[in-house]
């Protein structure tokens, strides 16, 4: 009995790691703005939120954060593209591939008070309560390697 205990765990636990790997993108759910906020930094349990601003066009700075975004690994565009004012990402975890998703997108001038254009970007888990902090480290890393393109709050 026992063995057939531990043989259905096993069946379950593959089970879960596939349907992770295998659960489609749901544009409808993933691919929206959030809700604009000001300059600063916006943790949460199982996501992260940077809103900056920017010295360079809006269009400038969506090619530069795509190029950068893009060289991370295990990262893939699932919706919009850099000439647009809302990109969605992918980035599966190395080990067991849960996905992350990243929205990017800019905030019009006045919409929270501010003067021009912010930009800001929102990565959250996709399974879980809590992202351990990675998507907070992956959004700074981002956000560093564009430079003087943003301004730090």
């Amino acid at each position: 009995m026992i063995r057939y205990i531990a043989v259905f765990i096993v069946f379950l636990i593959v089970a879960a790691l596939v349907f992770v790997r295998l659960v489609p993108f749901e544009a409808g759910r993933f691919h929206k703005e959030a809700f604009p906020a000001a300059v600063g930094d916006y943790p949460n349990r199982n996501s992260f939120t940077a809103v900056r601003e920017m010295t360079a066009p809006p269009h400038d700075i969506m090619t530069a954060i795509d190029t950068v975004i893009l060289q991370t690994p295990r990262t893939k565009r699932m919706a919009g593209l850099p000439g647009l004012e809302l990109i969605t990402y992918q980035t599966r975890s190395l080990v067991f591939g849960f996905p992350d998703y990243t929205n990017v997108s800019i905030i019009a001038p006045g919409t929270v008070g501010n003067p021009g254009s912010l930009l800001m970007i929102r990565g959250q888990a996709r399974f879980g309560l809590e992202d351990l902090g990675v998507n907070e480290a992956r959004i700074k890393d981002w956000l560093d390697q564009l430079g003087p393109l943003t301004v730090d709050p």
